[in-house]
């Protein structure tokens, strides 16, 4: 991942699209790229690539508490504007989504991070997951699956929605937890939990090493017999994404698409 500094503004851009996508380089170069941002009244960092790009810089930066202004020059995206709305004129519109706190205690470390679309917690040898899970104080159940997610709005587009599990909108103040090839209980839902929630996970019983990934990057792989605990909510830390104003509308039927609507 690359970066330039226009003024207080941050540009971010991968390699490998900057390489086959000659339309970025051009971008990049032009005099309209520079009065986009002289028309934005906030510093701005503007990701220019695609889903993994944004998810990235979203990693990279997001403490700053700058506005992402995220341009499709990739394939499939969700989380991106489409580059054709983007003028030197346009007006945007803010949009905020929560990111997810995770800590990680085994029994050798703890480790923190964040995740912007969602935590996934599998077995390195597709074995089956034995694991407790406690929502809050009082409500717990025993789980064995193959994997176990925990996805934002943002991304319950994703693995969730390949697991034929609910897609959010991304206003909704939820998280959905969703179960690969749930084995007890038998035909168990996803839960849909406010993003108030605390989720406790521990694996139990039949321990295996076991993955933990956020944002498709690998946390943490534990040792065979090694006690893992889980912990994820909602952060003090949000993310700050500008849509074009002429091109909202398409951002939002994206998520009723993805649920078989015609638009």
């Amino acid at each position: 991942m690359r970066e330039k500094r226009i003024d207080n503004h941050i540009v971010v851009y991968d390699s490998y699209n900057l390489e086959n996508k000659p339309e970025l380089q051009k971008f990049l170069e032009s005099k309209k790229l520079r009065q986009i941002l002289e028309n934005i009244k906030q510093d701005v960092i503007m990701v220019l690539g695609w889903d993994w790009t944004i998810l990235r810089a979203i990693r990279k930066h997001y403490k700053e508490q700058k506005a992402f202004l995220p341009i499709n020059f990739g394939t499939k995206w969700f989380l991106l504007n489409d580059k054709e709305y983007i003028k030197k004129s346009s007006e945007f519109v803010t949009r905020e989504y929560p990111l997810l706190d995770l800590k990680i205690k085994t029994e050798n470390e703890i480790l923190k991070d964040i995740a912007f679309n969602e935590v996934v917690l599998k077995d390195i040898a597709w074995k089956m997951l034995d694991t407790n899970i406690k929502v809050n104080k009082n409500n717990s159940f025993d789980l064995q699956a193959d994997w176990l997610l925990v996805s934002t709005p943002a991304w319950s587009t994703g693995y969730n929605s390949s697991l034929h599990w609910p897609i959010l909108p991304h206003s909704s103040n939820s998280f959905v937890m969703t179960y690969m090839a749930a084995w007890k209980p038998k035909l168990q839902t996803p839960a849909v939990l406010e993003n108030s929630s605390k989720i406790k996970i521990e694996n139990q019983n039949r321990i295996h090493s076991v993955i933990v990934s956020a944002d498709w990057n690998e946390l943490i792989k534990t040792s065979p017999w090694e006690k893992i605990k889980l912990i994820v909510k909602k952060s003090k830390f949000s993310v700050k994404l500008l849509i074009e104003k002429s091109y909202e509308d398409k951002w939002d039927n994206k998520v009723l698409e993805e649920q078989g609507f015609n638009n």
